[in-house]
């Protein structure tokens, strides 16, 4: 079976940079129409002249994942202009360095609506009847620090934990309806998240080699391919090594 994403769909939710960017890019080189989402219009409009210009049918989508009366109307409107879709990547996030005692509770409160809230609210929109194609697949991207601690990450870390463990069940109550729900854990990757957070890696005796968002989109794209139909509830990481020491 040939590697392709041909004749797919897929909205992919923070593609207006990072590792969103790298899968809305490599997705539509392989042949999808890709649905961008993220808050900044301008650059979903960046990211759309750096993707596959021979295909059409691309759409963007400026929404706030964070507001969840946003996230499903985003979802209606992509079905009623698309139709049925054959998965997302929600890539969308947020990630500082911070120590306990400078946690705000307004940091803790953004972290959760993206990584867990508007998780489950593409997940509750996307299964609905008509909306979704047979092994239909849920990717979303966590992060090594949710499997492994990190000093002044807990906020982070601990939200990203809940998303691993939000794709295992899932997995199990959608698997039925031909829907996988699939994790990528990516450890230090180029981003514009990143360059802040570098410390907490860099002092670790844990040395890796940092990933660039390709090879993130890489991996994603194989787990949303049919070449991967049977691979469910799995968190897979994307770190050197860094979550086995």
């Amino acid at each position: 079976m040939a590697f392709s994403l041909t004749g797919k769909t897929f909205l992919i939710t923070g593609a207006s940079s990072g590792i969103g960017r790298g899968c809305a890019i490599y997705f539509s080189q392989l042949g999808a129409r890709v649905i961008l989402a993220g808050r900044s219009q301008d650059k979903l409009d960046e990211t759309l002249v750096l993707m596959d210009s021979n295909l059409e049918g691309h759409l963007t989508f400026s929404c706030d994942l964070t507001d969840m009366a946003a996230l499903t109307d985003m979802m209606d409107s992509i079905y009623h202009q698309v139709g049925a879709l054959d998965g997302f990547v929600h890539s969308a996030g947020i990630q500082k360095t911070i120590a306990l005692r400078a946690i705000k509770e307004s940091y803790i409160d953004e972290l959760y609506q993206l990584n867990i809230k508007a998780s489950h609210y593409l997940l509750k929109a996307i299964s609905k009847p008509k909306r979704f194609n047979p092994y239909c697949s849920c990717l979303f991207i966590g992060s090594a620090a949710g499997e492994v601690g990190e000093s002044c990450n807990m906020p982070y870390s601990a939200m990203k934990a809940g998303m691993h463990h939000l794709t295992r069940s899932a997995a199990l109550e959608l698997k039925q309806r031909k829907i996988r729900v699939n994790c990528l854990a990516p450890g230090m990757t180029h981003t514009p998240l990143t360059f802040i957070a570098s410390e907490s890696i860099e002092d670790s005796p844990y040395k890796c080699e940092w990933a660039q968002p390709e090879d993130i989109a890489y991996s994603a794209a194989f787990l949303c391919s049919d070449l991967a139909r049977l691979i469910n509830g799995v968190v897979l990481p994307i770190d050197d090594g860094y979550c086995a020491g």
